[in-house]
C-alpha cells in the first residue's frame, strides 16, 4: 500500500503479507542448512549408556549446543522504495542466519570390567527450539538523519523469552543420532559410529572431534518421562537391608538412599581450552529430610576449560546449589550456580539470562569434604528390571515400618485375598502382604500378622509355602493369607528348599543339618555344612573344605559320621534292662556301626551292649535285640561314613514293655 507517510503502524494488509514473507525466507533458509547436516537453532545433547539388555542405566547431564543462534535481535534493514512521491515498498535485501553442526570429543572410555555388560553409548538430542515467533512480525519504521537521510524498515519475527527457549527445550523428546557399539574403540578416545565426518576441528587438545550430521537419526526417542526415570537412577543408590532374587528381579527393602554426584562435569565444560593438565571438582548442596547435606567429585582431565555450557544441571531434585572448582597448578577458578528443581526432568538447573556460557572467576580453594547424602528409607521397596538387575525399574514406599526381609511364592495363590502374586514384607511391626498385578504393579500394603521375623534367618519359598523363623524361634509356614507354627521351638541358622525331594533342610547353629515336613517332622542328616544359600532357582550348601554342593542336583559325596546321644536314663536304681532297638537309618552305600552303649554309673559307663556294622543299602527298619545287665543309662552312637544325604530317623528303644524314643 502506497504511503504519504513513512511512519508506524503500517497497514494490516502490508503486516501480514511481510510476516509471510519473513517466514517463508527463514523457513527456506532452515531447510536448506539442514539438507547439509548443520543445524540453525538451539539443541540440547547428551549420551546415554545402553546395557546388553537393552536398558540404559546412565544419562549425562544436558547440555545446550547453538547458543550463539540465539540473537539479541533479529531484525533485517531494509530502505524503503519511494514512487510518485509516495513511499511504494521495501528494496531487497539478504537474510543470513548463523548455523552449526554437532562434534564429539571422547573424554574418557569405558572401565573394562564393564565393557561387556554394555551394548552401546548413545548419542541423544532434542529438536531444535524455536527462537522466535515466525507467525508474528516485529518491526520498526525509522527515518535516519545521519548523511543522507534515508527511510529505512526493520523487519523480523518476533523473538521469544529466553526461558521460553529453555522451556521447550527441556520438555522435548530426545532421539537417537549416533550410537557407539565399539567399545573397545571408546578406551582409545575414539567415537566410531555410522553416519559421522573424522574431518572435523577438534576443539580439545590432542583429543580428536568426530562431526554428526543432523539427518543421521534412529527410529528411537526417550520422552521426558524415560528420562527421568533414568535421571533417578543414576542419581540414588538403594543401600539394601534385605535383597531378594525373584522372576528375574531383584527385590531390595528398607536400608537407605545414597545419592550421590551421577554425572562428571566433563560434558559442561566449554571452550575455549588450554592443554594444562587440571583437577575439576563439583561440590552440590543438597536438601534432603535429615537436613542439608554435600556431595563432592573430583575428576583429573588434560585440558583445563575457560567456560560452562549456558545451561547447568544437577541429578537431583533436591539440589540447591551447584559450584564447580578448575584447580590448575597453584590457580584455582570457580563459579557458584544456584539452582532451582526441573521436576519434569527429575533435575535441578539454572541457565544464564543471555543464554551465553559462565566464565570462571578467581577464587580460593573451598574446604567442602568428600561426602553423601544418605537417607533412610527403612519402609522403601526398589525393584530392578527384568532380567537386568543393574537397572530400577522403579521404586516406592510399601510401609512405614522397617523391612528385615521379603518373600514372594514361586507359583500363583488362588485364596487369601490378596491376589494370585502378592509380596510378603517382612518388617519390625509384623508381617505385611502387598498384592501384586501379572504386570508387576503393587497394590497397598495390608497387615497380616504382628509376628515379627527373626532378622538373622532369611524367609524362604518352597513347596507353594513361604518358610519362616519368628524372633520367638518359631519354625512358622504361610500358605496364602494362613500362617501356621510348624515346630514351637527350633533354633535354625539358614533355609532352603529341597526341590527335588520336595523338603525343608535347615542348618542348625551347631552346622548339622535337618530336614522338616510340613507336618513337623524332622530328621538329622548326616551331612554337615558351613553355610547354606538358597534363591528361587538354586540350593546351595557350602562343604567345611570350602566345596560347594548342589542339594537339589549334585551327587551327595561321602561323609565321615560321628554321633554320640545324651544319655538316655532307665532307671535310676539300675532295675530295668534294655529289651532290644530299632534302627531307622535309610541310604545307599553306607558303611557305619550302630552301638547301644551301657552305663551303670561314674565306675561303669561307655561298655558296649549291642554293635552291628552296616555295609551297603539299607531301606527297612533295623531291628536288633538286646542282652544286657540292669543299666541307669544307655546312649546310641554312629560311627563311620555315608552319603551326604543320609537320613537318620530317630531310634525306637523298647525296655521291657515301653519304648523310648
Amino acid at each position: 500500500t502506497p504511503l504519504s507517510n513513512w511512519r508506524a503502524p503500517l497497514p494490516s494488509a502490508d503486516v501480514r503479507a511481510l510476516a509471510a514473507v519473513v517466514r517463508r525466507s527463514y523457513q527456506q533458509l532452515q531447510k536448506a542448512a539442514k539438507g547439509t547436516g548443520a543445524y540453525t537453532r538451539p539443541i540440547l545433547a547428551r549420551y546415554a549408556v545402553r546395557m546388553t539388555g537393552g536398558e540404559y542405566l546412565w544419562l549425562s547431564a544436558p547440555v545446550m549446543i547453538g547458543h550463539d543462534t540465539v540473537k539479541t535481535h533479529y531484525r533485517i534493514e531494509s530502505e524503503a522504495v519511494t514512487g510518485g512521491g509516495q513511499f511504494t515498498g521495501i528494496g531487497a535485501v539478504t537474510l543470513s542466519l548463523p548455523c552449526f553442526k554437532l562434534g564429539i570429543s571422547v573424554v574418557n572410555g569405558v572401565a573394562a570390567e564393564w565393557a561387556r555388560l554394555i551394548q552401546s553409548v548413545d548419542i541423544f538430542v532434542t529438536d531444535e527450539a524455536d527462537i522466535a515467533d515466525t507467525s508474528l512480525l516485529d518491526y520498526r519504521i525509522a527515518t535516519t538523519n545521519v548523511g543522507p537521510r534515508r527511510y529505512v524498515a526493520e523487519l523480523g519475527p518476533e523473538p521469544r523469552e529466553k526461558s521460553a527457549i529453555i522451556d521447550e527445550l527441556m520438555g522435548g523428546n530426545w532421539h537417537l543420532i549416533a550410537s557407539c557399539s565399539d567399545i573397545a574403540a571408546l578406551a582409545k578416545q575414539e567415537f566410531r559410529a555410522w553416519g559421522i565426518s573424522k574431518n572435523a576441528t577438534s576443539v580439545l587438545p590432542d583429543i580428536p572431534t568426530v562431526t554428526l550430521q543432523q539427518s543421521t537419526t534412529f527410529a528411537h526417542t526417550l520422552t521426558t518421562s524415560d528420562c527421568a526415570a533414568i535421571t533417578r537412577r543414576c542419581s540414588t543408590e538403594h543401600l539394601p537391608a534385605y535383597t531378594m532374587e525373584h522372576g528375574g528381579r531383584l527385590w531390595q527393602g528398607g536400608g537407605s538412599e545414597l545419592l550421590r554426584a551421577a554425572w562428571h562435569t566433563s560434558a559442561l565444560l566449554m571452550p575455549p581450552f588450554s592443554p594444562t593438565p587440571c583437577t575439576i571438582t563439583a561440590i552440590e548442596r543438597v536438601s534432603t529430610s535429615q537436613g542439608d547435606a554435600t556431595i563432592v567429585s573430583s575428576h583429573s582431565y588434560p585440558f583445563t576449560p575457560s567456560a560452562v555450557n549456558p545451561l547447568v544441571c544437577a541429578p537431583h531434585g533436591a539440589a540447591t546449589a551447584l559450584r564447580i572448582e578448575v584447580a590448575s597448578g597453584q590457580t584455582t577458578k570457580a563459579i557458584d550456580f544456584p539452582l532451582t528443581p526441573v521436576h519434569a526432568c527429575a533435575l535441578a538447573a539454572t541457565y544464564t539470562a543471555n543464554l551465553l556460557p559462565s566464565s570462571f572467576e578467581p577464587s580460593s580453594p573451598s574446604l567442602a569434604v568428600t561426602q553423601s547424602a544418605v537417607v533412610p528409607s527403612p519402609g522403601r521397596l526398589t525393584v530392578s528390571h527384568i532380567a537386568q538387575p543393574l537397572i530400577t525399574e522403579f521404586n516406592q514406599t510399601v510401609t512405614g515400618a522397617e523391612i528385615v526381609a521379603l518373600a514372594a511364592t514361586e507359583r500363583p495363590i488362588y485364596s487369601g485375598g490378596f491376589g494370585r502374586h502378592p509380596l510378603y514384607v517382612f518388617t519390625d511391626q509384623g508381617i505385611f502382604v502387598i498384592p501384586q498385578s501379572s504386570s508387576g504393579a503393587l497394590g497397598e500394603a495390608k497387615l497380616m500378622s504382628r509376628k515379627v521375623v527373626n532378622a538373622h534367618t532369611r524367609p524362604i519359598s518352597g513347596g507353594g509355602k513361604i518358610w519362616l523363623v519368628s524372633a520367638h524361634q518359631q519354625l512358622c509356614s504361610i500358605e496364602g493369607s494362613k500362617i501356621r507354627v510348624v515346630i514351637p521351638r527350633w533354633q535354625t541358622a539358614a533355609m532352603t528348599w529341597n526341590d527335588a525331594e520336595h523338603e525343608l533342610w535347615t542348618l542348625h547353629p551347631d552346622g548339622s543339618l535337618h530336614i522338616t515336613d510340613g507336618d513337623g517332622f524332622f530328621s538329622r542328616l548326616t551331612l554337615n555344612v558351613d553355610s547354606m544359600y538358597y534363591d528361587s532357582k538354586s540350593a546351595l550348601a557350602v562343604m567345611p573344605d570350602g566345596s560347594v554342593l548342589n542339594i537339589c542336583a549334585s551327587v551327595p559325596t561321602e561323609q565321615t559320621v560321628k554321633y554320640l546321644s545324651h544319655p538316655i536314663m532307665l532307671s535310676a536304681d539300675m532295675q530295668q534292662r534294655p529289651a532290644r532297638i530299632i534302627w531307622n537309618v535309610f541310604g545307599s552305600n553306607l558303611h557305619l556301626r550302630l552301638t547301644v552303649q551301657g552305663e551303670q554309673g561314674e565306675s561303669k559307663c561307655g561298655f558296649t551292649i549291642c554293635s552291628a556294622k552296616v555295609d551297603g543299602e539299607v531301606n527297612a527298619p533295623i531291628a536288633l535285640p538286646l542282652i544286657s545287665p540292669p543299666v541307669r543309662t544307655v546312649r546310641l552312637s554312629v560311627d563311620g561314613t555315608a552319603p551326604a544325604g543320609t537320613v537318620i530317623y530317630s531310634a525306637d528303644l523298647y525296655i521291657n514293655t515301653e519304648t523310648h524314643r
